[in-house]
Parts: structure tokens; C-alpha cells; sequence
């Protein structure tokens, strides 16, 4: 049986009727553009005298006595020191360092780290450095870029901080024999 012309396009359109009613389908989902990175500007430094206390328990009178967080009028000025030297000892694990600008006032409860190593202090020689302190502990790595930090432990931040870099050892070449 053949169909007329009347039948093909019959049948064409009931095909285009069929297809215009089916539901369609969700158009698969486009992926959205990553938006450009912005620029964020970098964190600014917070300056040392911007001190915050570190919160205490409240106990008994006697414990707040002895808890006082010393608030920056209180301190003494460390805003003045700088490094001097730094140098390996006889002993090559242990390493000094000295600090000029070093305040009067300042107490036996103020701590130099550097690292995590905590450095033992003394002014070796006041008459002729009155400003002038020296610490000592293990060596950090040769090379390696440091910070020293003064630190209390009643005050939440290091009262300063100074960066250095660890000297290299020199190396001892044989001397030549004749």
C-alpha cells in the first residue's frame, strides 16, 4: 500500500505534533565561570605597642594580687633595641647574642627567645655598656633566618622583635706546610 502525497505529509506532521508535545528535558547544566581572583590587599603588621592582656581565672584575692597583667605604661621601652652581634661560641652548639638599646628598668621576668629556644641573659659589662645585654643558648641552624623575640609572660604579645640570620661557621682550610 502506498501512501499519496497526502499521506506523507499527514504522517510528517503528526510526527512534528508528537515531538512538539513530548516533554522535553532539562538542558543539561552549564558550568558557571570561575570568577577572577580578587585582589586582597595583605594583612597589615600590628604594631608592638598595641599590647593585650591575656585572660586570668578570678580566684581568691591573693591569686588576682599576683595575676596584674601590666599594661603597656607599665612596661619598660623596648622600643629601642636593636641587635649588636650575634656569634657562635667556642663551642659551636652554643650561640650569643648581643642587644644594644637595652632599657634600665627592665626586669629579670623579661625573656629573650629565639625560636623556640629560650636564651639566658646578663649585662656582662655595665660600666661600659650600660644599654648593652648578652644572651646565650643552643645555636640555631647555620644560615637559617631568626627571630628574637623580648617577651613577658604576664603580656599577651612579644614586647619586640627583631629578625636576623645566623652566621656561617668559617671553614678551616688546612694551612700549607713547606
Amino acid at each position: 500500500m502506498t501512501m499519496g502525497k497526502t499521506g506523507t505529509i499527514l504522517l510528517a506532521l503528526m510526527l512534528l505534533w508528537l515531538s512538539a508535545c513530548k516533554q522535553k528535558e532539562p538542558p543539561p547544566p552549564t558550568a558557571t565561570p570561575t570568577p577572577p581572583p580578587t585582589n586582597t590587599p595583605p594583612p597589615t603588621p600590628t604594631l608592638r605597642e598595641q599590647f593585650q592582656p591575656t585572660p586570668t581565672a578570678t580566684g581568691s584575692p591573693t591569686d588576682t594580687a599576683d595575676a596584674v597583667i601590666e599594661t603597656p605604661q607599665d612596661l619598660p621601652d623596648f622600643t629601642q633595641v636593636r641587635l649588636n652581634a650575634v656569634t657562635f661560641l667556642e663551642d659551636p652548639q652554643y650561640f650569643q647574642i648581643s642587644l644594644d638599646g637595652w632599657p634600665k628598668d627592665a626586669g629579670e621576668d623579661v625573656v629573650i627567645r629565639v625560636g623556640e629556644e629560650v636564651y639566658s641573659c646578663d649585662r656582662l659589662f655595665p660600666d661600659q655598656h650600660p644599654f648593652r645585654v648578652y644572651c646565650w643558648g643552643s645555636a640555631p641552624p647555620q644560615g637559617a633566618h631568626m627571630v628574637l623575640e623580648v617577651i613577658m609572660e604576664r603580656v599577651a604579645e612579644p614586647l619586640t622583635e627583631v629578625p636576623f640570620q645566623v652566621p656561617y661557621l668559617p671553614t678551616s682550610t688546612p694551612t700549607p706546610t713547606k
